[in-house]
């Protein structure tokens, strides 16, 4: 019986210590450093810094401009 439970304690800390290099954690990078094509230059800029309109980025609000007219 003691063994048992000394082999489901190492099984649990093996299990928390490696399960981030199996992906089992979720993705820590957020869409903010993503980098993305400029819809309109194809210049390519992080989301956070770039304009989102209508599922289309934008490097600089010239660029936005020039794509609305």
């Amino acid at each position: 019986m003691r063994f048992l439970v000394v082999f489901a304690i190492v099984v649990g800390v093996l299990w928390y210590f490696l399960r981030d290099k199996k992906g089992l954690k979720k993705n820590k990078k957020s869409n903010e450093e993503m980098m993305v094509e400029c819809s309109e230059c194809g210049t390519f800029i992080s989301v956070k810094e770039g304009i989102v309109y209508q599922n289309k980025c934008f490097c600089s609000k010239e660029c936005f401009q020039k794509d609305r007219r």
